[in-house]
């Protein structure tokens, strides 16, 4: 084990899809951190199994190859980077290890907000405004999509630094060919990914604050978006039809839809500035009702959250921790599995699905 911790900000979680029990984090100290958590009765152990370390600036985003051993990293410094585990190394239970680098994708303007893969051999990243589709054999950018030319369409100023159009978050339709991503200006745009080049499928000025991240539930039918000053849209994208909209009592940096077999009810969670996971149901045609889960100690601000894709564990991270009664909380926290920490108190939160859903 090469660190007891990050030492940063944790901008990113990814589960990876193959194995349950194993979690990448992006986080504000240049690192990729690997966790694993045991299975069955052990499942509240964690112990952090390996780090990625490259980027020479925060590491914003971390996503999974769907075959489970190739892993992708976007960052601050403009670059992408793909990282191997082999099989013998991703595994639980199978010892430290750390990623190999295989490939860094070089070319973006400025910092790199998404990397998100596309089928088995392409990524997506993108930087301020503008998409970019590169093949993983080569590292060779195939298309880039130019950056939004439409003005501003919400009611609140963007700032100097998000230009109109910056995008924050990427995310892959399920089953599908489309991708959404949400950006600065509140607008969801989403694009089609057919024919190895993206093409402009809708424009959605859904937000009057920055959109800050997009999901697609299971079924690649509803999409979500969730922004810095609360508000919350689900679109059915079948029909670009709004099914509810809302607004939390605080800022949210990021969402997730929790895998569900009931195929007419999702479960829509939201990381909070309040340090609170936000959980919304909704069907596919109408809204339903809103909970609040807190969890202890309470983070300065929740900027991540990520489920895995058995639907059995869900992961929230941010800013640091309250000092104040840390470790006695951490490890007794209602619903709460384990937490992963260091002196500096920089903590990813393990949840049991179950326990969050239960109410």
């Amino acid at each position: 084990m090469r660190a007891a911790g990050h030492e940063g900000r944790v901008f990113d979680l990814a589960f990876n899809p193959v194995y349950s029990g194993l979690l990448a984090s992006a986080s504000d100290d240049n690192s990729v951190r690997l966790w694993g958590i045991a299975e069955g009765d052990q499942r509240e152990t964690s112990k952090q199994t390996g780090v990625c370390i490259g980027h020479k600036d925060s590491v914003l985003r971390v996503s999974w190859h769907s075959e489970g051993q190739i892993l992708a990293s976007a960052s601050a410094d403009t670059t992408a980077q793909l990282w191997r585990l082999p099989p013998e190394k991703a595994s639980i239970g199978s010892g430290p290890s750390d990623g190999d680098l295989i490939q860094t994708l070089q070319g973006h303007p400025e910092e790199v907000y998404a990397c998100e893969f596309v089928g088995e051999n392409q990524l997506l990243t993108a930087s301020v405004d503008c998409l970019f589709l590169w093949d993983l054999q080569s590292g060779a950018c195939l298309h880039q999509a130019p950056g939004s030319q439409q003005p501003q369409t919400s009611g609140q100023a963007v700032p100097a630094r998000w230009r109109p159009g910056y995008v924050f978050s990427a995310k892959i339709q399920p089953g599908g060919s489309m991708v959404a991503t949400a950006c600065s200006d509140g607008v969801l745009r989403v694009w089609d990914l057919r024919s190895q080049r993206l093409h402009t499928v809708c424009s959605l000025p859904l937000h009057e604050g920055m959109a800050a991240a997009c999901a697609w539930d299971a079924h690649g039918h509803c999409l979500s978006s969730v922004a810095t000053n609360g508000s919350i849209t689900a679109m059915d994208m079948r029909t670009q039809h709004t099914i509810w909209c809302g607004t939390a009592s605080c800022g949210l940096r990021d969402c997730c839809y929790l895998p569900n077999n009931m195929a007419k009810v999702n479960c829509l969670v939201a990381a909070g500035t309040d340090g609170a996971l936000h959980l919304y149901h909704h069907s596919e045609t109408q809204g339903g009702i809103a909970q609040v889960h807190s969890c202890q100690p309470q983070p300065q601000s929740l900027l991540s959250v990520n489920s895995s894709q058995d639907g059995a564990l869900l992961a929230s991270a941010g800013g640091a921790a309250k000092a104040r009664g840390l470790h006695h909380h951490a490890l007794n926290a209602q619903h709460q599995h384990s937490s992963m920490r260091n002196e500096d108190q920089y903590m990813i939160q393990i949840y049991s699905q179950r326990a969050l859903t239960s109410v």
